[in-house]
């Protein structure tokens, strides 16, 4: 489970029982000047120091002064679901103070390779995205054809 704020920008590692199937590099979008006084760049995000990855990765960085003190959630986690007829169900999770905050599903079409129903909130979907990639690369890893880990569930 991963910081809600968190964008994950480039795999660094995969690895299985990260929140996004490994260690992600990436920006932080929460909505919070940085502490430095600072200004986000052009996208609204800022860097994320090195030290501070593990907290964007697996969610409640507590310490962390990006963090609003007011948010819906504290982590966010991911697990595949069903496909079927070509589409792919990926099942999300929000957690806020240990305690389940709201959960959904989005829909990704195998055969376009494009969402049919992605998360309304950017830095979720970005989040599902690179979820979705290490998922892929596990299962390429694992000696199965490219989408072997999606085949379809009868």
């Amino acid at each position: 489970m991963c910081c809600p704020f968190f964008v994950p920008r480039q795999l660094t590692f995969a690895a299985a029982g990260w929140p996004l199937g490994g260690r992600w590099s990436g920006a932080c979008a929460a909505a919070l000047r940085p502490p430095d006084g600072g200004h986000a760049g052009d996208s609204g995000e800022w860097a994320i120091d090195a030290a501070q990855l593990e907290g964007c990765n697996l969610g409640y960085a507590l310490k962390c002064p990006r963090l609003p003190a007011t948010r819906a959630a504290d982590r966010v986690s991911f697990a595949l679901g069903r496909s079927h007829a070509g589409r792919l169900l990926l099942q999300f999770a929000l957690e806020r103070e240990h305690a389940p905050a709201a959960c959904g599903h989005l829909l990704f079409d195998l055969e376009r390779q494009a969402w049919l129903r992605p998360h309304t909130d950017s830095r979720l979907q970005c989040q599902a995205e690179a979820f979705l990639h290490a998922a892929r690369l596990a299962s390429a890893s694992a000696g199965e054809k490219q989408l072997g880990l999606f085949r379809e569930n009868a």
